[in-house]
């Protein structure tokens, strides 16, 4: 008796072959359909709020010519958050008459009820500051960005139980600031 054995064929109509038996992989790893559907790598899209989630707002200043101060505008922190970061960093040489330069936070325009002012927390008497230079509130960054001090919070205001928005202002002792331009970041995690 001679025996036939089957060969599959992708084109036959009754072949498995050209189905893809085997789990999906994302690198070295085996997912399932529905963990591929849920990639990102594979193409999938995040709809609505992340909660859990770190994000980053930021505020750009122009060039400030008739004041001693720099403005983020508002950089809102959505409701239900703690911040874990405020910093800022000089992006075009800022230039003044000589004296000290300085960083506050707050809720509003031109306060400090999120973060105290530090008078000289950027630069201490100088009449310009370089490009890269900044300040926030993890010392290892500060130090990195070659800023004076680190930025401290109020005790109490990391957590935000209402969308809230935060403002920068880089204050200079040396008079008006006549050039130059800085980014504010607020980092925080949204809890839910």
């Amino acid at each position: 008796m001679v025996s036939i054995k089957k060969i599959n064929n992708p084109e036959s109509s009754d072949s498995t072959l050209g189905e893809n038996k085997m789990a999906n992989r994302i690198g070295k790893y085996k997912v399932s359909k529905r963990e591929s559907a849920l990639s990102l790598v594979d193409g999938g899209v995040i709809g609505g709020s992340i909660t859990g989630a770190e994000g980053v707002v930021f505020g750009k200043s122009g060039v400030v010519t008739s004041g001693a101060d720099y403005f983020s505008g508002a950089m809102t922190v959505p409701a239900n958050s703690v911040i874990t970061d405020l910093g800022v960093v000089v992006t075009t040489a800022l230039a003044a008459g000589n004296g000290n330069w300085g960083f506050k936070f707050g809720d509003s325009a031109d306060t400090a009820d999120i973060a105290a002012e530090d008078p000289n927390g950027l630069a201490t008497t100088a009449t310009s500051v370089a490009v890269g230079i900044g300040t926030c509130m993890d010392a290892v960054h500060q130090t990195a960005l070659g800023g004076a001090a680190v930025v401290v919070m109020d005790a109490g205001d990391a957590y935000r139980a209402a969308e809230t928005d935060i403002h920068g202002t880089v204050t200079s002792a040396g008079g008006s600031i006549t050039g130059g331009a800085v980014t504010f970041w607020v980092k925080y995690i949204q809890l839910g």
